[in-house]
């Protein structure tokens, strides 16, 4: 039987990882106002900040605050707030996993934490 080398080539690559998608890939709804959301993606900059400061270099906000993102050693996070969701896209090629995992379920913890619904008692 004579197999097409092109057919080879795209059944291995369906099983290779795609290292183009994206390490952290969220979206959680929040069921605020916009402008609540937008001070709750605020404090999770300062979080983040606070808590990984020695990783993260530059932090750059778009003009009307909905959207920032965060560059640091190893790693980028894009996060976005719109009228019904918050939104976490990033990488994290040099950290690997070990650190990567890290800052990821840190970064989680974070959200969940700034974006949970308070019930009332």
């Amino acid at each position: 039987m004579n197999v097409n080398p092109l057919d080879e080539r795209l059944q291995s690559r369906e099983e290779e990882p795609d290292y183009n998608m994206p390490f952290i890939d969220v979206t959680l709804r929040h069921g605020r106002s916009l402008e609540d959301a937008r001070r709750r993606l605020e404090d999770t900059v300062n979080q983040v900040n606070a808590t990984f400061r020695s990783m993260v270099n530059h932090v750059e906000w778009a003009a009307d605050r909905n959207r920032v993102k965060i560059d640091g050693v190893g790693f980028w996070v894009e996060m976005t707030v719109d009228a019904e969701a918050f939104h976490a896209t990033g990488d994290m090629p040099v950290l690997g996993k070990l650190l990567g995992s890290r800052f990821g379920s840190g970064l989680k913890q974070i959200v969940q934490k700034t974006f949970q619904k308070n019930l009332p008692p």
